[in-house]
């Protein structure tokens, strides 16, 4: 995980409960403050960005553009280098 690769966390175990931990936070407060959200992977942005993104805007009732956003896979690097 990234946490681990600039130093945020120790291990990758330590990263996983800082992620679960935050997640948790999150959601308590969405949930606390009625607000309305929909859980998207970044991975399927990554993998099936048109797809994705083109769900994401008709379940909000948007319209979609003839061109959507370029999706760069940023978690690449990571994998790459063996972080």
């Amino acid at each position: 995980m990234s946490q681990v690769a600039v130093g945020h966390a120790e291990t990758l175990e330590r990263a996983i409960v800082n992620t679960r931990r935050a997640y948790g936070r999150i959601f308590c407060q969405v949930a606390t403050l009625g607000i309305p959200y929909t859980v998207l992977s970044y991975e399927s942005f990554v993998l099936n960005p048109r797809e994705t993104q083109t769900a994401l805007l008709r379940s909000l009732g948007l319209q979609v553009p003839s061109e959507l956003v370029v999706i760069r896979n940023e978690n690449d690097k990571h994998w790459r280098t063996g972080r």
